[in-house]
């Protein structure tokens, strides 16, 4: 009788410690072990690739480069030239968070004479104006410019549209003080805050001026005027053209 009561309580002890034993163990699995993500270096969750494909961003062979549709520097006083490029992503669905680029500038012997680095966040399918003003060129005369890429980092990011209208534009650019009169009114049912506008002026399909502004905040309906101005006249000026955006620079 002893004898069966003492294994009736081993048994209940290691039975015990078995059952402490099996959730500490549970524990652990399930406090360790990570769900699927784009990040685990693994290809899973119904991706095309290691962490890409499927849920996550496109693989690198899907991913197309950003386009550069022209480039041009504007000789706006001695010493110094802005330096203009248009761009598209045309990626619908992807946001470029860190599009890293070189501005160089080269003098007619093609010797370098000018570089400058920066970074913008370009939107998914967005054409955008990179702006870089003001570029010294000590006493060289420039002659070629290339905006060369650098790399992107990308991510995925819904398209956005800014919904600003122009309710009156009025080139005054052969005047003593040239410039672009603008008013703009927000179309949209939110207001914007730290608003990026360019202005690209064109003599046909050449663009022969660039300038750019920030809007601090443009409230629900709220109409406001805009004035781009230059530091000598501007001939011949077929067209303005206007690009908006929530202000890209990093």
């Amino acid at each position: 009788m002893a004898t069966t009561w003492a294994l009736r309580r081993r048994v209940a002890v290691i039975s015990f410690f078995v059952f402490i034993f099996l959730i500490a163990i549970g524990f652990y699995w399930y406090t360790t072990k990570a769900p699927p993500s784009c990040f685990d270096k693994k290809q899973n969750q119904r991706e095309e690739g290691v962490d890409c494909g499927g849920p996550c961003i496109p693989c690198a062979s899907q991913i197309r480069d950003i386009a550069v549709l022209w480039r041009r520097f504007f000789v706006l006083k001695e010493g110094y030239v802005d330096a203009a490029a248009l761009v598209q992503n045309p990626n619908q669905l992807l946001r470029a968070k860190e599009f890293r680029y070189a501005v160089r500038i080269f003098d007619s012997e093609n010797v370098l004479i000018a570089v400058r680095e920066n970074a913008v966040i370009i939107q998914p399918g967005e054409t955008m104006l990179i702006f870089e003003p003001q570029i010294p060129i000590v006493e060289r005369t420039p002659a070629r410019i290339i905006i060369e890429p650098r790399g992107a980092l990308w991510e995925r990011a819904d398209a956005g549209v800014v919904k600003i209208n122009i309710v009156r534009l009025q080139l005054l650019l052969t005047d003593e003080f040239p410039r672009l009169e603008v008013r703009a009114r927000n179309e949209a049912p939110h207001p914007y805050k730290e608003l990026e506008i360019s202005a690209i002026l064109y003599r046909g399909d050449e663009a022969v001026g660039v300038s750019r502004t920030i809007l601090d905040n443009l409230d629900l309906n709220e109409e406001k005027n805009l004035i781009f101005t230059w530091p000598r006249a501007i001939e011949g000026v077929t067209r303005a053209e206007l690009l908006f955006r929530t202000k890209g620079s990093l």
